[in-house]
């Protein structure tokens, strides 16, 4: 097992508990989906189906494919599907570059934090293959630049350094030129305020709820953690009330007739 998988596989269980899920995204969705009936979806890079079940509860007449390359993602994540009364899904494990999903059947195909684990321009071709006509590719992530300007880009040591896997506007641009199938039809941009206390920041970190804090050797990031704490204390007054403004964006792909 590559270290990436065993860092997924170990975290699976508590994954929905450390990380943040943000409806906002899901309303933007929403909003380009307006007016269909009986919605065909899937969701690529699911994770433990936190914004699978946000999908399943505001989109109306949703059936949602959910998928991840880690069986113990999909697990977690059918759990929780059920756990909270939902039923109009399907939890497959699936390779991302090898969708296997009948063609044409698709109204959209989402991925939520999960991009820059995967090749963006053969995510967006194979994506097309399981699209209806104008069907849409929703890619929900954070740029580069986003990450320098977070609590653990500018406060965590080495972070920015050690994950260089995420994208920036210029990257997207390129590639579009280059895919035939499916053309940008929107760049949408979230800001949200943020505050925590220190001691959840430092639980987070541990829970290693970042994939990159699994890029870190035990020496660097107890290093880094020690660090971190001490540049939070610095920086504010109130190691009980921090706050900050995280950014992400939303990539809105559509298949081209």
């Amino acid at each position: 097992m590559g270290k990436m998988a065993q860092h997924f596989s170990e975290i699976s269980a508590s994954y929905n508990n450390l990380r943040t899920t943000d409806q906002e995204p899901i309303d933007y969705i929403k909003e380009k989906l307006y007016g269909m009936k009986n919605i065909q979806g899937v969701d690529i890079g699911c994770g433990s189906g936190r914004y699978d079940l946000l999908m399943l509860e505001k989109i109306h007449s949703l059936h949602l494919t959910c998928t991840d390359v880690n069986k113990n993602m999909v697990d977690e994540t059918e759990k929780h599907l059920k756990n909270h009364g939902q039923s109009n899904f399907i939890a497959k494990q699936m390779d991302a570059e090898k969708i296997d999903i009948s063609p044409s059947s698709l109204d959209f195909v989402s991925s939520f934090n999960a991009i820059h684990h995967f090749s963006l321009p053969l995510f967006v071709e194979n994506a097309n293959k399981v699209l209806k006509d104008n069907g849409r590719i929703f890619i929900y992530t954070r740029l580069q630049s986003q990450n320098e300007q977070s609590i653990w880009g500018k406060y965590f040591p080495k972070f920015t350094q050690k994950e260089t896997r995420l994208l920036e506007l210029v990257q997207v641009d390129g590639w579009n030129n280059q895919i035939t199938s499916a053309s940008l039809e929107s760049i949408r941009f979230f800001y949200f305020k943020r505050d925590s206390s220190l001691k959840q920041l430092i639980d987070q970190a541990e829970g290693k709820h970042y994939s990159t804090f699994s890029l870190y050797s035990d020496d660097e990031f107890r290093t880094a953690l020690l660090e971190f704490r001490e540049n939070i204390k610095k920086s504010f007054s109130n190691p009980d009330k921090i706050e900050w403004l995280d950014q992400n964006v939303m990539f809105s792909f559509r298949k081209n007739l």
